[in-house]
């Protein structure tokens, strides 16, 4: 009777199903109120903003409308933003005295760029460094060393080279919107100006725009083709504001953190000026088409079309 009992028992236990969804569900997306289309039209816009809608219309909204924040954990660990910021301000340093003059193979002091991160580093963190701090401000000197030696010195060997703008915060106003941003350096080379934004990683995969795959009549190509549209927005609020023609300004990307430095760290929004025309046209119609998007009520804030890749990291899930 006792084995019946058990046999029974497992029996039941064999037939027990589990109706179980482990999908994640997507997030609802949230309509615009009169005074949420009043704030963004009186809003600056800027290249960040921009590629953060394109990413997740939901996240634009809770970073830009609401301003939420992540939360910061005290801790000794130096992060990659921090890095970013160190290496931006030790480049601001070493070359402002250059600003206004043509820069000359005699004003650059490699040695001289480990004493600006030095100080850089006694200003925000103390005195005494050791450990994982110690390594990696030798890094940061290590690496701006070879920028200066193998990217910037050849340069100044085939260009005549003026700094015109450091850290050059830059406004401007287009079809009642109002445009923002700050641009790391802004040099001319001859009769062409180049807008330059430091980048300390190594993978431009994150900053191209692929206009083989970009449809502009077709929305949902946008966010697929185009990973960040600072480029050429940058492009638009210089030509904005100084009226210079589109084929004489060349905005680059300056990759810091590769291996291998050299002139190839230097990454063009397009090199040939025909080129550069055709391809700003489409990002400007991509550029105002947003911004419209953005302030027009009837459009809702949405979730991102891709959840599995950008919600798993997203801070405001």
């Amino acid at each position: 009777q006792q084995q019946k009992g058990l046999q029974a028992a497992t029996d039941a236990i064999r037939t027990v199903q589990y109706r179980v969804n482990l999908a994640n569900a997507a997030p609802s997306s949230i309509a615009k109120s009169e005074d949420v289309v009043r704030f963004l039209k009186s809003m600056p816009f800027n290249a960040s903003g921009l590629d953060l809608y394109l990413q997740c219309p939901l996240k634009f909204y809770y970073s830009k409308v609401l301003r939420l924040e992540e939360r910061e954990e005290a801790g000794e660990d130096i992060e990659n933003q921090d890095i970013g910021l160190l290496v931006h301000a030790a480049l601001k340093v070493y070359f402002q005295g250059a600003v206004g003059k043509t820069l000359t193979k005699e004003q650059i002091d490699v040695e001289a760029i480990g004493d600006v991160v030095d100080g850089l580093f006694s200003e925000h963190f103390g005195g005494e460094d050791a450990g994982t701090l110690y390594l990696i401000k030798r890094q940061i000197v290590r690496q701006l060393e070879k920028f200066l030696r193998e990217y910037q010195l050849p340069v100044l060997e085939t260009s005549r080279v003026t700094i015109e703008e450091l850290e050059h915060p830059i406004r401007a106003d287009r079809k009642g919107f109002r445009l923002d941003g700050r641009i790391d350096r802004i040099e001319r080379r001859g009769e062409d100006v180049f807008i330059l934004d430091y980048k300390t990683g190594r993978d431009d995969s994150f900053a191209n725009i692929n206009f083989k795959k970009l449809d502009v009549d077709v929305r949902e190509t946008w966010s697929q083709a185009i990973s960040s549209l600072q480029l050429p927005f940058y492009l638009l609020l210089y030509t904005l504001k100084t009226g210079t023609d589109v084929r004489n300004v060349r905005p680059a990307y300056l990759f810091l953190g590769r291996n291998d430095i050299g002139k190839e760290i230097e990454t063009e929004f397009a090199e040939d000026p025909n080129e550069r025309v055709e391809n700003f046209a489409i990002a400007e119609k991509v550029i105002f088409t947003l911004m419209d998007e953005i302030v027009d009520r009837p459009t809702s804030f949405e979730p991102t079309s891709d959840l599995q890749k950008n919600c798993p990291t997203c801070p405001f899930s």
